[in-house]
């Protein structure tokens, strides 16, 4: 009913009459482009377009279409809230939930967004540390996945451009060293994976520590919704 865009304009105005140089953004509802924001902010939960009773495939591809929708605005995304499920805590303990994070943090990484990630339940149960370990402290399968990945992932890395030709997966490669490889499908899937320029022989498997010779192009096996960390060696 138009109010949502009329209050933004009265206080995107007020504000840049004080402040010209200030940013003022605002959610995208009732086309709020017209009014020319600085930025848009967008609340980014699988429900909306998976259901409240998606399944976890569902829910991964709708992660992958909001990104895609915030890939496509002309002006700066801020995504201030990337929440996997909103109404069942007990998904915090399992592994979907270390992936879905995780495909957040590389569209986070690589697309330049300012986010910041809920997690489902934190808000009223303080024991549950955003999702990372329990009330008995038991570390749930996403403790581990940030552990791994803020270490090979640390601030001012370089990161390295990739080309995706199987859509099921998503990468990020970092520092000519790191590679973090993401199956977004729940049923086991290959990768062939092409390292270019590089004099490394092998990969070391991070969560494993297992390593892998690589040949020009190296077959990799995931199991359903797998986050896999690699070092070139």
């Amino acid at each position: 009913n138009g109010v949502y865009k009329n209050l933004f304009k009265q206080t995107k105005a007020t504000i840049k009459s004080i402040v010209p140089g200030a940013k003022v953004g605002g959610y995208d509802i009732e086309n709020l482009l017209t009014e020319n924001p600085d930025f848009i902010v967008r609340h980014l939960y699988a429900n909306v377009c998976a259901g409240d009773y998606g399944s976890n495939q569902q829910k991964m591809d709708c992660a992958n279409q909001m990104f895609m929708e915030s890939d496509n605005y002309p002006i700066p995304v801020i995504n201030s809230e990337y929440n996997f499920d909103w109404g069942n805590k007990d998904l915090l303990s399992q592994p979907i939930t270390a992936t879905w994070t995780a495909l957040a943090l590389i569209n986070q990484i690589k697309n330049n967004y300012e986010m910041e990630l809920f997690y489902s339940g934190t808000s009223n149960e303080p024991n549950r540390a955003y999702g990372m370990w329990g009330s008995t402290g038991n570390k749930f399968p996403i403790y581990n996945m940030k552990k791994i990945f803020t270490s090979i992932n640390p601030k001012g890395s370089s990161i390295y451009k990739d080309k995706i030709s199987n859509a099921d997966f998503d990468v990020l490669a970092v520092n000519k060293q790191y590679i973090t490889i993401i199956n977004k499908k729940g049923t086991s899937n290959n990768l062939n994976l092409e390292i270019i320029n590089s004099n490394k022989s092998k990969l070391r498997d991070l969560s494993t520590n297992i390593e892998i010779y690589m040949g020009n192009i190296t077959n990799l096996n995931f199991n359903g919704f797998e986050v896999r960390f690699f070092e070139l060696i």
